[in-house]
């Protein structure tokens, strides 16, 4: 067994399945976002007119949703259980290799960073959006590696 063999496990086998694991995911939830903006901008266009084409903010009441359609509260409410599944997906990852908590931590933590970078490149590259990586929406972790 190598030095950097646990029990079977290799160190850096997996650090490199959480790096391609973080990027395909990031990209299957940019991609994600990328169609449920085609259901959104149509309705913030309607109730924020003299906002630009694209542009998230002001986001939408929860009252404004009701008011256009009761049914976009019952999206609101898979849309937030999709988000928190996520979170239990990049969680769930690093639990199938982490001997203690510290490096379920470091698994998760390397998992998210990567699938957070690959989420917002696929959002810029599909959506143009961030305006640009180095802006304030994108993940600061995007600066972080962009400028270093």
């Amino acid at each position: 067994m190598k030095s950097n063999d646990v029990a079977g496990f290799s160190f850096p086998r997996t650090i490199a399945a959480l790096v391609v694991f973080g990027l395909a995911f990031g990209y299957v939830e940019g991609a994600i976002v990328t169609v449920l903006r085609t259901f959104y901008e149509p309705l913030h266009a309607r109730l924020c007119p003299e906002q630009p084409p694209g542009d998230l903010f002001p986001l939408i009441t929860l009252e404004e949703l009701r008011q256009e359609n009761p049914r976009y509260l019952r999206q609101l409410q898979i849309e937030l259980g999709r988000e928190a599944m996520t979170l239990v997906m990049l969680a769930s990852v690093p639990w199938t290799f982490a001997r203690n908590v510290h490096q379920w931590i470091a698994g998760f933590m390397i998992g998210f960073g990567v699938w957070d970078l690959a989420y917002y490149a696929t959002l810029w590259g599909c959506l143009s959006w961030p305006e640009s990586l180095l802006t304030w929406e994108a993940h600061p972790g995007f600066r972080a590696v962009l400028l270093e």
